[in-house]
């Protein structure tokens, strides 16, 4: 069984999945995920759609426009442990 990580412990790596689930838990479309983050919105479809794994660099900035709005990611080398988490201030 392995044990989850948190975003800093796993460079801050999500999977498609957990960008798409993160992004319905806060109410926002890939628009709104593309302005927040900086991010081109053809890359955040292709990265959703499995198409297409962004640069680390590309990674990490939508992965903090989340988590600077209460996001949580759940890691670990399990893809089934894999998650997403609100937090409400």
């Amino acid at each position: 069984m392995s044990t989850p990580k948190t975003p800093s412990e796993d460079r801050l790596a999500i999977t498609g999945r957990q960008c798409k689930a993160a992004r319905a838990l806060l109410g926002w479309d890939q628009e709104e995920l593309a302005r927040r983050s900086g991010v081109a919105r053809p890359t955040i479809t292709n990265f959703e759609n499995g198409k297409r794994v962004p640069i680390s660099a590309t990674l990490n900035q939508i992965v903090r426009s989340f988590m600077s709005n209460g996001i949580e990611f759940v890691s670990s080398t399990d893809e089934q442990s894999k998650g997403v988490i609100l937090r409400i201030a």
